[in-house]
């Protein structure tokens, strides 16, 4: 069976906006999202390792708004989005998701309460991403903006991947210095330090 796991009302505060003050000062984003998933997996077995960690879908959201300092909704939307609708990364614990949603809205901006809100989705067979082979395993360009860029690293068993930097986070459960397991993680380079690919 197919279902749809939403988690509503995640709270991000982030550099978001083009306004000169919105540059240097956080504002508080909502973040709704839905995911269309396979369920039959997590229900027979009743584990979490067959289901969608929900946990870990809010997390790597937050760290993609917060990381990456977008000017636009618009930007933010669609990296989230694709990010949601990327396969798995080898040893990652998850189902593939079908579809995906994501409302992002930006508080404080207009008198009275008024608020814009962004909406997009889209299926995950209509996207493409960048895969690049490396020595130590695979660099997948999840979403790139002028400003911006998202990858996945993903590392293979008994291989070292470039050091971690501070906009690094880890996708997988197994530890860094376990090189017996794939280990992967996303991270943020803006585009005053994006090497040249």
């Amino acid at each position: 069976m197919i279902g749809r796991i939403t988690i509503n009302g995640l709270q991000v505060d982030c550099i978001i906006g083009c306004l000169p003050s919105e540059r240097t000062t956080p504002q508080r984003l909502r973040l709704d999202l839905w995911v269309d998933v396979e369920t039959d997996p997590a229900a027979d077995s009743d584990t979490l390792s067959d289901a969608l960690d929900y946990t870990a879908v809010a997390e790597q959201a937050t760290f993609i708004l917060q990381e990456a300092r977008f000017q636009l909704l618009e930007s933010a939307a669609r990296m989230l989005l694709r990010h949601l609708l990327m396969p798995p990364a080898p040893g990652e614990r998850r189902p593939e998701v079908i579809t995906a949603g994501v409302t992002l809205t930006k508080s404080g901006v207009f008198p009275h309460g008024a608020s814009p809100q962004l909406t997009l989705s889209a299926a995950a067979d209509a996207m493409t991403w960048t895969e690049t082979a490396q020595p130590w395993g695979t660099r997948h360009t999840v979403d790139t903006s002028r400003r911006v860029r998202l990858e996945r690293l993903s590392i293979a068993p008994g291989q070292t991947a470039p050091d971690e930097t501070e906009t690094t986070l880890r996708l997988t459960r197994a530890e860094p210095e376990d090189v017996t397991q794939w280990r992967s993680r996303l991270q943020v380079i803006h585009a005053e330090e994006a090497p040249a690919q």
